[in-house]
């Protein structure tokens, strides 16, 4: 009976041995919480003020920081990031965060959800395993690492995380894509419609034309002179509309459902990064326990099979080594920073995309503004010209004052036209401002 007692004071001391080991290593996996709005830490363990030297400074290094302002994401950019985004007005430490709780019911984000479902589902079970060899031994065992656990339940906090990713960038892409095309729709529309609405004016002026002709106030020629100038600006009444018609089905994006998206990109992000990172952890850590029956098929003198038969239990502890390194911390953290600098990468970045969006929307409404002048200009003189020639009845005067009514219509389209596009210009401008704040 005390050799019983022994044994199993010996199996006591082993297991608790090893889980006071594993609960030492498995604070490796506990790190700094590089994300203050997270709920729970993540990364590897150590002072968020930690030097990289020979790879990378802290000062050279984009990194999430507790912002006092809780409404912001705290973004604290590198020097790099921040010139690169200064002459495109955008402040990375200013970035809002977004609450995108409810939008992650689409098919790309269902597919995430369910693979990590279906991942989270293998992982975290126990492995059945059986053996045997030639002299008729051999075990069945059931067991498993219990860290798999906390790995299923980073696989599904990794999913959702890309889910927000996905769908705030999803967000920013269709902003920016429909800019254009919203602008273009705006200017075609705004021109077919007022040409449309006026159609019985220039059908009045040819109507005028024929009968001018008939008593002899004008030339054919003059006749066939304005017929085709009415004829062309129905030509170009039909192609705005004809262009019009091809975006007019164009989906809208409300202020509301793009607002703050640039920081819901990057806190996902950076959310992702350290799931990754803590995965990275978990998988470098081993706790597995194991049951089940061994049998043997030697005997001894006695004819008795061997003690090792029968039921057993076993703990295994184990760590990776260089999931401790320093080496390992150092490209942990340059790997986060690369992460997040991606954002706001120039030429690639999505957040950088966006700033230059919005610059180029400066420059366009320049020109536009300018011709908007232009157009109000020719505009005034053509009916000082239309005023001046009312009571004329010469000939060359008649076809004079009938062109120019067809060329106030025509003003008066490009002036809808470019004075639509100014409208939606603003209202992108104001769009992709919604972005950050």
């Amino acid at each position: 009976m005390s050799d019983v007692l022994h044994y199993s004071s010996r199996k006591v001391k082993s297991i608790a041995l090893a889980i006071t080991a594993t609960l030492v290593l498995s604070g490796c996996s506990s790190t700094i919480d590089t994300n203050p709005f997270a709920g729970t830490k993540t990364g590897f363990s150590g002072s968020d003020t930690t030097t990289i030297e020979g790879i990378i400074s802290e000062s050279e290094r984009t990194k999430i920081v507790k912002s006092k302002d809780e409404t912001k994401v705290g973004v604290r950019a590198s020097k790099e990031v921040s010139d690169s985004l200064q002459s495109l007005g955008i402040n990375a430490n200013e970035l809002s965060r977004a609450d995108l709780s409810g939008e992650g019911n689409s098919a790309w984000c269902r597919y995430l959800k369910n693979t990590a479902e279906t991942e989270a589902t293998i992982v975290g079970s126990p492995s059945l395993s059986a053996s045997s060899d030639d002299e008729g031994s051999g075990s069945v065992t059931i067991g498993m690492n219990l860290l798999d656990f906390k790995k299923a339940e980073l696989l599904r906090q990794s999913s959702d995380a890309q889910c927000r990713a996905h769908t705030a960038s999803k967000k920013i892409e269709g902003t920016l894509g429909l800019a254009a095309e919203a602008t273009s729709f705006a200017a075609n529309w705004a021109k077919q419609d007022y040409l449309r609405k006026n159609l019985g004016s220039l059908n009045q002026i040819h109507a005028q034309a024929n009968t001018y002709v008939s008593n002899g106030s004008i030339t054919v020629q003059d006749k066939n002179l304005i017929a085709a100038n009415i004829s062309k600006l129905k030509a170009e009444m039909n192609k705005a509309r004809s262009e019009a018609d091809k975006r007019k089905n164009l989906p809208s994006l409300s202020v509301d459902q793009i607002k703050n998206r640039h920081g819901a990109l990057v806190e996902a992000t950076n959310d992702l990064q350290n799931i990754d990172r803590e995965i990275r952890t978990t998988d470098a850590l081993d706790l597995s326990v194991q049951t089940g029956y061994r049998y043997n098929g030697q005997f001894n003198d006695q004819l008795q099979r061997n003690d090792s038969d029968g039921y057993f239990a076993s703990v295994k502890v184990g760590v990776k080594l260089g999931a401790l390194s320093q080496r390992r911390r150092e490209f942990e953290d340059k790997a986060a920073s690369a992460r997040l600098d991606s954002l706001f990468e120039e030429n690639t970045g999505t957040v950088w995309k966006s700033g230059f969006a919005e610059k180029s929307i400066a420059e366009s409404l320049v020109p536009l503004r300018k011709s908007e002048r232009s157009l109000a200009d020719a505009l005034s003189q053509t009916n000082n010209t239309i005023s001046q020639l009312a009571n004329a009845d010469r000939a060359e005067v008649i076809r004079t004052r009938l062109i120019a009514k067809i060329q106030r219509v025509q003003i008066l389209s490009d002036l809808a036209a470019v004075r639509a596009s100014i409208q939606q210009l603003e209202e992108n401008r104001r769009k992709i401002k919604a972005l950050s704040n």
